[in-house]
């Protein structure tokens, strides 16, 4: 599968990295934003009468705990995806290189994301190969999971409309072709040829089942973000109960498939205002309710990202890996000591 990261995929990265142009129109429609949502809850805030909306920062803080898990649980996912690819570095170092690199997916995307990610574990030793293959593949599962949540939601929602069972069916078959292999490494080999990578062969590809179980592993992702809603929702008001909790999963997987089109990093924009409509049926057309919580939970998944994200800087830091032996030079060989099992 190669060596580790070649001058064109380098060059690659570089390409995709330097259109300032459109990064920059993206920074400053975040900014706005931002901006926008920062002086709109403030001006919401100090305009709250309504003695029903209640702020307990403790539900914020469970909130970016249950963000946090949810992030290791695809953490997880990945990790049982290069195992399945071959690579055996170390378990928690690996772990601590995908959480440090999601934070990458705020600037400029999936890109920064991709050049964090190869950068760390190439401290471990990983074939940069089975990093990027495992990579594009915890994306299109995870996507293919949570369409699967977001459209059983939606069917409970409006079963009692005929195109929903035409739309969700559609939806379920153009789902199931995208982790079937021959579909998805076509797909994948695609993206390796723009890349300057050599293709994965049918020898090394992943089967039906792997993918189907990445599918079912990103299950609790849903589940700690449906929490993770639901606690930054309950943060600011007691309208919400444990009654309430079901729907949430699906729709905070609904928003996180929605955020694809968004223009912006991390899905801003889209993921919020589909979490708002959402929410507004929840807490009964409660604008004020609504646009605080979207806000808190925005902010406490970004807290999780930079805990986490420090937590994977210092995990795959190379004076700690220095320490525990397990740190390679530029040509791949092991430092200090003989590569662990």
């Amino acid at each position: 599968m190669g060596g580790f990261v070649s001058g064109e995929m380098c060059a690659y990265l570089g390409r995709c990295m330097k259109k300032w142009q459109t990064n920059l129109i993206k920074l400053v429609v975040m900014l706005s934003i931002i901006g926008l949502v920062v002086w709109r809850m403030k001006t919401t805030w100090d305009g709250v009468q309504d003695p029903q909306l209640h702020v307990d920062w403790r539900f914020g803080a469970l909130a970016m705990l249950f963000f946090c898990l949810s992030m290791l649980a695809s953490s997880l996912v990945w990790l049982w995806l290069t195992r399945k690819m071959g690579d055996r570095s170390r378990k928690l170092p690996a772990i601590g290189a995908y959480i440090f690199s999601q934070m990458g997916k705020y600037v400029p995307g999936k890109v920064m994301l991709l050049f964090m990610r190869m950068e760390r574990t190439k401290r471990l030793g990983m074939n940069p190969q089975v990093c990027i293959v495992a990579t594009l593949a915890e994306n299109a599962m995870y996507m293919v999971s949570g369409g699967l949540v977001a459209m059983i939601t939606v069917m409970i929602f409006y079963r009692d409309r005929p195109w929903t069972v035409v739309g969700v069916g559609a939806g379920v078959l153009v789902l199931m072709a995208a982790f079937y292999p021959r579909v998805f490494y076509w797909a994948v080999n695609k993206a390796l040829v723009k890349m300057k990578q050599p293709p994965v062969e049918e020898a090394q590809q992943l089967g039906k089942t792997e993918l189907f179980m990445a599918v079912l592993g990103f299950m609790p992702c849903w589940l700690f973000g449906g929490l993770a809603l639901w606690c930054s929702t309950r943060a600011i008001t007691l309208r919400i109960g444990g009654e309430d909790l079901w729907p949430l999963p699906g729709l905070y997987a609904l928003s996180v498939t929605g955020g694809m089109a968004s223009m912006l990093p991390g899905g801003l924009g889209s993921r919020e205002a589909i979490m708002a409509l959402g929410l507004m049926k929840v807490l009964e057309n409660n604008a004020k309710a609504v646009a605080i919580a979207v806000g808190v939970q925005r902010l406490m998944q970004i807290l999780a990202e930079v805990i986490m994200g420090a937590t994977g800087a210092v995990l795959t830091s190379v004076k700690r890996l220095r320490r525990v032996k397990h740190v390679v030079n530029a040509e791949g060989e092991m430092l200090n000591a003989e590569r662990p099992n």
